[in-house]
This record gives C-alpha cells, structure tokens and sequence, in this order.
C-alpha cells in the first residue's frame, strides 16, 4: 500500500517587529484511516483543531502528536494547530478514508 507523507512550510508574522518565523510539519498518513501523526519543531503548538469544510468546528484536543480520526466520517478535513491562546498557528487539509 502506499503511504503519502506531506510537509508543509508556513510563514506567517508575530508581534509589531513583523518577524517572520517558518513553521514545518510533517502529517502522516494522509489519507489516514485512523490515528494521523503529526511532527513539528514548533513548541508553541500547543492544541489542534479539526474543522469540516464548510467550517464548522469538528474535534479539538490537546497537541500530542497524534490525532484520532477513527470517529470522523470519510471526507476532507481542515486541521488547524493553535498558540496556548487559541491562535492558529498552521492549517492543513487531511482526509479521512
């Protein structure tokens, strides 16, 4: 079988500086059949976020790594990985098979 492994880099601005800081992760397996990996570097990322994409929030959850998928229907998903205040940090598109 084949497994997709995605990275994906972001930039986006922090503080009035307008500094720039790239945040990488890698999610795996995409699509996922249950419990999707997540790395990252970033130690800001502190919860995440799963939205339909009609936009309405699905599942949140504290940022550990993994995300569980097994309760989502199949279809496309907007993962979305927040600061300690709930800012969005990064957000992916996933599926569910």
């Amino acid at each position: 079988s084949c497994k997709a492994t995605q990275i994906l880099n972001v930039q986006f601005s922090v503080g009035l500086e307008n500094e720039s800081k790239e945040i990488t992760i890698k999610m795996y397996p995409n699509p996922t059949f249950g419990i999707l990996n997540i790395e990252t570097d970033d130690v800001r990322i502190i919860n995440s976020r799963i939205y339909s994409l009609d936009g309405r929030v699905i599942q949140g959850s504290t940022f550990d790594g993994t995300l569980n998928t097994e309760g989502l229907t199949s279809g496309v998903y907007v993962l979305e990985l927040c600061d300690k205040y709930g800012k969005g940090l990064v957000r992916k598109l996933f599926m569910k098979q």
